[in-house]
């Protein structure tokens, strides 16, 4: 991917394990002061970038989706068909985390002790339910149609070749 330059990818990861180790000082300080007030923003933010730092990593299935059926070689028709189940099924996923966060933004005190409510929101929430189910059958969408081509060609370079001898496909090193 010639738009991400070298060590970019791994910005995100930096600035998820910094601010898990702030909300895990947090939580070590709600143990030693269960009184002590804190922001719902800071766990509202790190529920939200757990979620969606997750959803965002799984997209990398779709990408080997599209690495194995290249648009030149694959038809549109065929491609739509391949695709439409796993975008849905990520669409109405976003659309379940987005709801869920907009759910416990309602329900958890501005100020508190929002560990408690954090711990209790994903275990009663219909959304989070959803979204885990969704997960399961993403996944495995995904999975099954690389397996089955695997097992239909006998090998995934009988796909990949032709398209790197004719210049479509160069990989980067």
């Amino acid at each position: 991917m010639e738009w991400i330059l070298p060590g970019q990818h791994y910005i995100l990861a930096y600035a998820y394990a910094v601010f898990i180790t702030y909300v895990c000082f947090e939580q070590i300080i709600t143990l030693v002061h269960p009184f002590q007030i804190f922001a719902q923003s800071v766990f509202l933010a790190f529920g939200v970038v757990l979620s969606f730092v997750t959803w965002i990593s799984e997209l990398v299935l779709l990408l080997r989706l599209v690495a194995v059926f290249p648009i030149q070689l694959t038809g549109r028709k065929t491609l739509l068909a391949i695709m439409a189940f796993p975008v849905a099924v990520k669409l109405v996923r976003l659309a379940c985390l987005v709801c869920y966060y907009v759910q416990f933004s309602e329900v958890a005190p501005p100020y508190g002790n929002n560990v408690l409510t954090i711990q209790d929101g994903p275990a009663n929430s219909p959304f989070i339910k959803v979204n885990w189910t969704l997960e399961i059958f993403d996944n495995g969408c995904v999975l099954g149609s690389i397996i089955k081509l695997a097992f239909h060609n006998c090998s995934l370079s009988v796909v990949m070749y032709p398209l790197y001898f004719s210049g479509v496909y160069t990989p980067h090193i």
